[in-house]
């Protein structure tokens, strides 16, 4: 739909919007889902494993929670063919998560590292809404404004 309406602002922005709202809302019920499990659901799932895993799924439901805060601009952007912007953003992105991943590794094992993917999944957001507000380099059809005389 994007593709078809990139002429639009307004239609994009409303497809962005759909895509947060939705994703943050399918979030909103893993994080609940996940932070309040009972245990005796987790352990009949998981097993034993279930008592390793729960300290957890706070930080793993924030990260999906996040994720909806950037979820459509990617499509966004490729749907207007800003296609260099999102692969840039990508990458940044992607080099964000690892850097803040393996430092939180380091710092504090496997706790750290998820907590440090939530902090790093903040800073792709911020990447990602620039992108998709910035105009810079990549080629958008410009649209000559009428002068009246």
């Amino acid at each position: 739909d994007i593709a078809r309406e990139r002429e639009s602002e307004r239609a994009v922005w409303h497809h962005v919007r759909r895509a947060i709202t939705i994703a943050f809302v399918v979030g909103a019920l893993n994080l609940v889902l996940l932070v309040f499990l009972p245990d005796i659901v987790g352990q009949a799932l998981l097993g034993d494993s279930w008592f390793l895993v729960k300290p957890l799924m706070l930080p793993v439901a924030l990260k999906v929670l996040l994720m909806a805060g950037q979820s459509g601009l990617r499509a966004a952007l490729i749907g207007q063919r800003r296609i260099t912007t999102a692969m840039v953003t990508d990458i940044v992105s992607m080099g964000l998560i690892c850097i803040c991943m393996v430092t939180g590794a380091a710092v504090g094992d496997v706790k750290g590292a998820l907590w440090a993917m939530v902090v790093a999944t903040v800073l792709s957001n911020g990447c990602w809404w620039v992108a998709m507000v910035w105009k810079g380099r990549d080629i958008t059809p410009v649209r000559a404004e009428p002068v009246v005389a």
